[in-house]
């Protein structure tokens, strides 16, 4: 077997013993990996397959836990489970071995402990993750392949004894083994502070706490109080012997636990103790120093009036950025911590950042740099990076900027940079540095260019010679520039290079297939710097045939036709001619009026924008014209009339991330509000009814024709008629047949509900939001209320079910008033069937009384850990609208692109019942019209929308283009209630080149002896990716001098299948190169699968919407055949 960090030959790649910079995650991902290859699985039940395989298996954290570890037996060599928290879910007693890490390293260390032990045991062993190590960047040494095997290689005795103490005594001597082949420090139990009699209070700390107790055990010391310390590694079995010989003596242990699993290990430590010493659980979370301090504060008097001990990082802090940012941003982020000679001595958190902004980590501890120490660093690839707003407003004033150019002095480099780069460089008096760092001509390894940056960071942050030079203020001079060169035009014909004669050397042909197959080398200085996007050919052509029509905002209204969207400009453009005609005074203006409509989206956005809001954007246009007054008159009569046939209720959503949820919110109001209204004026006739049938009943009663009953009966009236007289002369008549006290209470207890309704729950919020605490709701969305859970789909079922239950009441005495009025009610027949109604019996009118739920995830949520969760709740049947926000990319973490994507839309698709709309958002009309739809759909509904993974204003609009066109997010729609068949429910419209696989473009192109031609390009789904950050290490540009006749557009060798495999032939994507040039851009094995995917993808979407359908040719085929045979 083989991992995804082995050769592409098979041969495990040994990583090397040098310091690298991870996340606990990350560190258990990698070393397992080394340990098991693909027998290291986030899926619990999986590893144990492996294990009873006879391999070496591990399970990561945040996978399922899968069966009981008692239940596997035959384990012939060793399994790990590794699972999230701190002391909880490790010291389950299924687990016969459990460990706890209190650092980075020992992380990677417990695992080859937990292996030895397991093969020594013969059964599973569970090593626990606990925060802030899961997420937080520390130093590790990863073990070499020769570390792994002499360490797992070796022959550990185990035990036939089950007893906790026998072994406690394995898992000491694997500890040990480990150690000697490490050379570091390894025990399962550690002890720290006073070592002899006298000891005033002692503590036990696991796992990532130990940290904290150490510091806590030192500070107490240095107040004059004697304190122990015992950090255990080992939590299953407690290694009760050894525990006892370090706390004796102690009148009081304190243990320290995490508070949701607070009083599980302070029972085991109080059972191995015994009777004598006072043993108390110390919930430890966020503040653990302060914590264990306060509560040796309350066993101690002594500590009475010393200054708390704070969980505040010790020493100066400063930050770190790297630009640009993405996986390449945050990998040199790490090698430059990992060259610093302090790096284990420094606290490292990674900051919240931008997707499209710098790698950001936050760096603290004594021995911090003093180019950091309450300064900021930014290491950037090249000038293009040095974002004003992104990153150099971020740093302080006098911080370090490095970075790469080949300027040749000072004066070169600030000619490079902007006026706005130079004006902030010089007010905050940053301190530039710059190196060349690219490699000489041929092919060469991208890590020379990262660690000859990385190499001059660390040496310029420790104040050593790095080799780098530094801008001085005299280059800076305003006077020394007086004009910019705008490096971005491009040629009408892009120039198309030749390729060396007789192709590239071998070095070119081993470099490029090494790059293709693994994704490693090749950077030459050609193309862009790496970690930023290569923009594709298709693209710019792409861009060429739109126009630079932009859909965006969106005006979203009610019609006959049901909800729809059109764009700004069309509707304004469309409406001036509609009402104002030809030579309208508004006809040159539009475009600024449109403008001004715009400008009033960041207060407005979802609210409603009506004629007054369209009059009042256009009165502040003419305020800024220069006309005259017969022309401004003409102006102001044409906005009246434009104003007049705007829609009413309209609504206008720009182009940003929150598209998605803003369209669809608008949608659902402008389709469900009307049904509502109506459903209100419904009820309030209903009560008159009911009025009039109780009023009716009175008149009928004993007491009807006394003066009181009858001046209320007359209301108004009253006055005009002497109510005693009346009551005289109508006291003789004998009155109707009057309703039952049964009936009257029914009446009664219904008019009431409806009338509570009405006055107290009619103005509750009609949408209810369910999401995930971290996804972000806008505050624009209108009439809604949110409701957060950490697993919403699998939380929507039970919230639906009781908000369905808060409206039973009403729906119960709708019914019921109804049936009484109808003079049809049974209540041996009705009165246990409203008592048990429940949403399943309720009839469209009256599931428009619920409030409509709406559960909001994301894609890669959703890929990650709720399918299951989606799958229960479309086969509930329940009414529930899933809206999932999908992103083109993956995230961290992501599995590996050659593996077949989930296209969670075509999943939803599947379960036959449910309403289901997927799109980019390049076709906003379409998906406007189909949430309309969805909003009008009484079963489970599910939208899923693609957006960019970060958001460059600029090029925004065109990568949702190029995610529809690249097949990244298909568009089609699935409706259950628009017929029988499957023609009559699936509709593939919307997408770029149906027939075809792929949409066709081509671009000018001039050959370097003049002749022009037409490149024809299709647009991949490569293309339509390299412009997303996760993407970017997927491609490589190369200079013509590598170009080979082994090399082929992508288009091509997805078409060629399996015969561009057995001919070893090379994808490539054309890029353009800032001198105007096409360049190829090597495609990675990984990504050119994920593009084969995408194809047979959208290959099945096809023939199931009936474009190049196969079963249609054959049958024409036949009967062709059949035709000419007769």
């Amino acid at each position: 077997m083989t991992s995804a960090h082995s050769h592409h030959d098979g041969t495990p790649a040994s990583p090397s013993p040098s310091p690298c910079v991870l996340t606990g995650r990350e560190a258990i991902s990698l070393v397992e990996a080394l340990i098991c290859g693909d027998a290291a699985t986030r899926d619990a039940a999986a590893a144990e397959g492996f294990a009873l395989a006879g391999w070496r298996a591990a399970s990561l954290p945040g996978g399922s836990r899968g069966r009981a570890p008692g239940a596997v037996d035959g384990i012939a060599r060793s399994c790990v489970h590794h699972v999230d928290g701190l002391a909880g879910p490790s010291l389950d007693p299924a687990w016969p071995v459990s460990l706890a890490a209190a650092t980075h390293q020992e992380i990677v260390d417990h695992a080859l402990v937990a292996h030895l032990v397991s093969h020594a045991l013969g059964q599973a062993a569970c090593c626990s993750l606990g925060p802030p190590l899961d997420r937080r960047l520390g130093l590790v040494r990863l073990p070499s392949a020769d570390t792994v095997e002499a360490v797992l290689g070796g022959e550990l005795e185990g035990t036939d004894d089950d007893a906790p103490d026998a072994v406690a005594e394995v898992v000491a001597r694997a500890f040990a083994a480990v150690a000697e082949h490490t050379g570091r420090a390894a025990s399962p139990l550690e002890v720290i502070g006073a070592a002899s009699g006298g000891v005033e209070v002692a503590m036990v700390a696991h796992g990532a706490s130990i940290p904290a107790m150490t510091r806590t055990t030192e500070a107490l010391a240095e107040v004059g109080v004697k304190a122990r310390g015992v950090g255990l590694r080992l939590l299953a079995p407690l290694p009760a012997q050894a525990l006892r010989g370090a706390l004796a003596g102690a009148p009081t242990v304190l243990v320290a636990e995490d508070r949701a699993h607070s009083g599980a290990l302070t029972a085991k430590v109080r059972d191995a103790l015994g009777d004598g010493a006072l043993v108390a659980s110390v919930p430890v979370d966020a503040r653990p120093c302060g914590a264990l301090w306060a509560a040796v504060a309350h066993v101690l008097p002594k500590l009475e009036g010393k200054e708390p001990l704070r969980d505040a990082a010790r020493g100066p802090s400063g930050d770190l950025l790297v630009a640009p940012g993405g996986p390449w941003g945050d990998a040199l982020t790490r090698r430059i911590i990992a060259a610093l000679p302090m790096a284990a001595a420094l606290t490292i958190d990674r900051a919240e950042a931008d997707a499209a902004g710098p790698a950001h980590v936050a760096l603290c501890g004594a021995e911090l740099p003093a180019a950091l120490a309450d300064k900021d660093a930014l290491v950037a690839s090249d000038v293009t990076a040095l974002d004003p707003e992104a990153a150099l407003l971020r740093l302080r004033r006098g911080s370090l900027v490095i970075l790469h150019s080949r300027a040749s002095d000072a004066l070169a480099l600030a000619k490079q940079l902007s006026e706005r780069q130079r004006r902030i460089i010089g007010e905050l008096r940053l301190d530039v540095r710059w190196l060349d760092a690219r490699p000489g001509d041929g092919p060469a390894a991208e890590a020379d260019f990262d660690a000859a940056l990385a190499s001059a960071a660390a040496a310029a942050l420790s104040g050593a010679a790095g080799g780098a030079e530094r801008l001085t203020a005299d280059a800076l001079d305003p006077a020394r520039h007086v004009s910019e060169v705008d490096f971005r035009a491009r040629r009408a014909a892009l120039r198309l290079p030749e390729p060396l004669e007789g192709g590239p050397d071998a070095s070119w042909r081993r470099a490029v297939w090494r790059f293709h197959l693994r994704g490693d080398g090749l950077f030459t200085g050609v193309g862009p710097p790496p970690g930023t996007a290569a923009v594709p050919a298709a693209i710019r052509a792409l861009a060429a045939a739109t126009g630079g029509q932009r859909r965006f905002p969106l005006v979203v209204h009610a019609s006959e036709q049901g909800v729809v969207g059109r764009p700004l400009a069309t509707m304004l453009a469309e409406l001036t001619a509609l009402a104002a005609g030809a030579g309208s005074a508004l006809e040159g203006h539009l475009p600024a009026l449109r403008r001004h409509v715009e400008g009033t989206l960041g207060v407005c956005a979802d609210a409603v924008f009506g004629a007054a809001e369209l009059r009042a954007a256009g009165e502040a246009l003419l305020s800024q014209l220069t006309i005259s007054a017969a022309d401004a008159a003409r102006y102001e009569g044409d906005l009246r009339q434009v104003a007049a046939v705007w829609p009413a209720q309209a609504r206008i959503v720009p182009l940003t991330s929150r598209a998605p949820l803003l369209l669809h919110n608008t949608a659902l109001r402008l389709t469900r509000d009307p049904h509502r209204r109506a459903l209100v004026g419904k009820l309030r006739a209903l009560l008159s009814e009911l009025d009039e049938a109780l009023l009716v009943d009175d008149l009928k009663g004993p007491k009807a024709h006394e003066a009181a009953a009858l001046t209320k009966g007359l209301g108004a009236m009253s006055s005009l008629f002497d109510a005693s007289a009346l009551s005289n002369q109508l006291a003789s008549k004998a009155g109707g047949p009057t309703l039952t006290d049964d009936r009257r209470a029914r009446l009664t207890g219904a008019r009431e509900a409806i009338q509570r309704w009405l006055t107290e729950d009619l103005d509750e919020p009609t949408v209810v939001y369910l999401a995930h605490p971290d996804t972000a709701i806008p505050s624009t969305v209108a009439g809604c209320r949110v409701v957060r859970h950490a697993d919403p789909l699998a939380a929507a079922s039970g919230l639906f079910d009781g908000l369905a239950r808060r409206t039973a009441g009403l729906i119960t005495a709708m019914r019921t008033a109804r049936l009484e009025l109808d003079g049809a009610c049974d209540p041996a027949l009705h009165d246990d069937a409203l008592a048990q109604l429940d949403w399943q019996a309720l009839t469209p009118e009256e599931l428009d009384v619920l409030p409509t739920l709406v559960t909001v995830t994301t894609g890669e949520r959703l890929r990650d850990n709720e399918l299951t969760a989606l799958s229960t709740l479309l086969r509930s049947s329940r009414p529930v609208q899933v809206l999932v926000q999908d992103q083109a990319a993956p995230g961290d973490g992501a599995d590996d692109l050659a593996g077949f994507h989930a296209d969670l839309g075509y999943l939803a698709v599947a379960h036959r019942e449910a309403f289901v709309v997927q799109s980019a958002l390049a076709r906003p009309e379409r998906l406007v019209t189909a949430m309309g739809r969805m909003a009008r759909a009484r079963r489970p509904s599910v939208a899923v929308i693609s957006l960019p993974t970060a958001e460059p204003a600029g090029m925004r609009w065109l990568r949702t283009e190029a995610a529809l066109h690249g097949r990244v997010c298909p568009s089609y729609l699935y409706d259950p209630d628009a017929g029988e068949s499957w023609a009559d429910r699936f509709d593939l419209g919307g997408n770029p080149a149906a027939d075809g696989p792929w949409p066709r473009l081509s671009v000018a192109a001039e050959h370097a002896d003049g002749r022009k031609s037409t490149l024809p390009l299709a647009l991949t789904f490569a293309d339509a990716v390299a412009l997303e950050p996760p993407y970017f290490h997927h491609l490589r540009v190369i200079p013509a001098d590598a170009w080979g006749d082994d090399q082929i557009p992508l288009a091509d060798w997805l078409a060629q299948g399996g015969a561009a495999l057995e001919a070893r032939q090379v994808p490539f994507i054309w890029v353009l190169g800032d001198d105007g040039d096409l360049q190829r851009a090597i495609v990675t094995r990984e990504l050119a699968f994920a593009s084969r995917d995408r194809l047979r993808t959208w290959r099945v979407l096809q023939e199931l919407g009936g474009h190049d359908n196969a079963f249609v040719q054959r049958a024409a085929a036949r009967a062709e055949v059949e035709a000419d045979a007769r």
